[in-house]
């Protein structure tokens, strides 16, 4: 019984193969075909006379196709976008994966290069209109089966990935010119500045000197000598990439013959060995902004190494070391200075000479009966606001008193008559018994 229901099938696909739209119809037509036990229906060369009319490829005697008895893997869900997604959101998405799965990011694993066979699978379907709305009609089964059931039978040199596509997309980075990258942005470059205080807050002109990368004198960054051009690279035709092998996927990657610059100096300067930069000491003048603080970075735009052939030079970083100093200490854009106070001046009142950010020293009254870390503040005298023009903080002056640690016979004598004094008026012992009785 079972013998013949397999005939049975057999011979049903054997009619619907001569008929108009055979491929098509062989598909569909397994799709229906739930053998009670049989997972796959074989079909020897004699079946049929026209194989590639069959879409049946011969990679031996015997062609097998996976009935269609499990759930069909769908091309959507493979990239990861909704069926209403556009040709854009395709696209995007498919670069997204292609970088994710690339071989040059999973070296040696071999569910990467799965994964990545069957999302060029389904991008090939998905971006031509044409197969998207075939697909979206008859799913898989307007494929011959190559992209269902779990794309068993799938086959990348069966696939016309445009790999250039891919790289362009993903790396584009590389430069116009299908990858090319002949121009190189120069590295930036990082190097400390020491300064004094008062530098930092009232701004300063500093010579730098640094070891870098200068553009080539003698080509003038081209790389190649006198007289010559450089010529288009005959391995990649000037493009800067080229396809190689990768099991069964061909892969866009960087030429190995002229790096990725599209082309080749036949000729190179001797100076710079074709590089278009050389090593050199550098030396240039920089304006330190009145305000900068310690730890800080100055950025200058396109001084720092040199591109090569003819890219645009990094940048220049200066970082900021301030040392301190003794009088001044900051606090962002305020400085706090302390200032001693002998005890006759707290008690009495007076006046004191204090040094401030300009130079100049101005005098504070001591107010009488002034208490130990009373402070003062100078408005609008303390450090400039970097990017505020107009800015200021403020100067914070500290009162410290000083208590005499040896006294004259005389100042003794005082002292002792100015306790008898507060003996007699209450001194802190009665004010503490008030205190607490109240």
């Amino acid at each position: 019984m079972r013998a013949t229901k397999t005939a049975s099938h057999v011979a049903a696909a054997k009619s619907i193969v001569h008929n108009q739209g055979a491929n098509r119809s062989l598909a569909s037509s397994l799709r229906s075909l739930n053998g009670s036990s049989s997972s796959s229906i074989i079909f020897t060369h004699s079946s049929c006379s026209n194989h590639t009319h069959c879409g049946i490829r011969n990679h031996s005697t015997v062609s097998s196709f996976t009935a269609a008895t499990r759930k069909e893997e769908d091309l959507y869900e493979t990239l990861g976008v909704p069926r209403t997604a556009s040709a854009d959101e395709i696209k995007r998405q498919y670069y997204k994966l292609a970088m994710q799965y690339h071989p040059d990011r999973n070296k040696g694993d071999k569910k990467a290069e799965e994964k990545l066979q069957k999302i060029n699978a389904a991008y090939t379907v998905l971006k031509d209109e044409d197969k998207r709305r075939q697909y979206d009609q008859f799913g898989s089964a307007a494929f011959d089966g190559s992209g269902g059931g779990g794309f068993e039978g799938f086959d990348p040199n069966d696939i016309p990935v445009d790999m250039r596509d891919i790289f362009e997309g993903i790396f584009s980075g590389f430069g116009g010119g299908g990858g090319r990258r002949a121009k190189t942005k120069g590295d930036d470059v990082e190097v400390p500045l020491r300064i004094n205080f008062h530098e930092a807050v009232n701004g300063c002109e500093k010579d730098i000197s640094y070891m870098g990368k200068l553009p080539c004198p003698t080509c003038h960054g081209s790389g190649a000598a006198a007289g010559s051009k450089a010529k288009k690279c005959p391995r990649c035709n000037g493009q800067g990439i080229e396809q190689i092998a990768h099991g069964f996927i061909p892969i866009a990657t960087q030429c190995r013959q002229c790096g990725g610059e599209g082309t080749i100096i036949s000729d190179p300067c001797g100076t710079c060995k074709g590089q278009g930069i050389i090593s050199g000491n550098r030396k240039i003048q920089v304006k330190i902004p009145a305000g900068v603080d310690d730890g800080a970075n100055i950025r200058l735009v396109g001084q720092g190494d040199a591109g090569m052939k003819g890219g645009k030079p990094g940048n220049l970083f200066l970082r900021v070391h301030v040392s301190p100093d003794k009088v001044f200490k900051r606090d962002g854009v305020n400085v706090h200075t302390d200032i001693p106070v002998t005890l006759a001046q707290a008690v009495l009142g007076g006046t004191v000479k204090v040094p401030t950010l300009s130079g100049a020293e101005v005098e504070i009254k001591v107010p009488p009966g002034t208490q130990p870390e009373e402070k003062r503040v100078l408005r609008n005298q303390g450090v400039s606001a970097v990017g505020q023009p107009g800015t200021k903080g403020h100067h914070y002056i500290h009162f410290k008193v000083e208590i005499p640690t040896k006294l004259t016979p005389k100042q003794k004598e005082l002292m002792e008559e100015w306790q008898k004094e507060e003996e007699q008026s209450g001194g802190i012992a009665d004010k503490l018994k008030g205190y607490f009785k109240s």
